[in-house]
This record gives C-alpha cells, structure tokens and sequence, in this order.
C-alpha cells in the first residue's frame, strides 16, 4: 500500500548498504563525508579504517558496513558541521 510517506518500511528499500569491496556512487558519497581520503567510489582499506572509527566513536556496532545506523549517524555529523 502507497501512502507517500517514507516510514520503517521505505528507509531499507531507498538506503544502500555497502562495505569493503563495494563500488559506486554510494561509496563516494561515504567517502565525501572524510575529508582526509580521495572520493574515488572504491571501498578499499582506508574507507574501512575510516568508517569502522566513527562507528566506534559514536557507539554503533564495528563492523565496517555502512547501513541504516551508520548512514544516520554520517549524515547527523555532517549537519553538525
């Protein structure tokens, strides 16, 4: 059922996970919140680094996947800034 609201069952359909190994826009768009490493889309071993330390210093589960939380807590930093 539509009901032109993006609730529970929306946010996991429009967000994409990814995690070392991924490429894409996606990747870049992680990788555009770190101001110390390239925008290159590839989720190489920095990126990791990268994610895997904001997930630890804001309390989420280290596990260097960028999902729900983690996109959550990216986009509230940076609206922080």
């Amino acid at each position: 059922m539509s009901d032109g609201v993006v609730g529970p069952r929306t946010w996991p359909v429009l967000i994409v996970e990814v995690k070392l190994g991924s490429r894409g826009e996606a990747v870049r768009a992680v990788q555009s919140f770190f101001t110390d490493i390239e925008a290159d889309g590839i989720f190489g071993p920095l990126t990791d680094d990268r994610v895997r330390r904001l997930q630890r210093n804001t309390d989420l589960v280290v596990d260097g996947i960028v999902g729900p939380e983690t996109w959550a807590t990216l986009l509230f930093v940076a609206s922080e800034v």
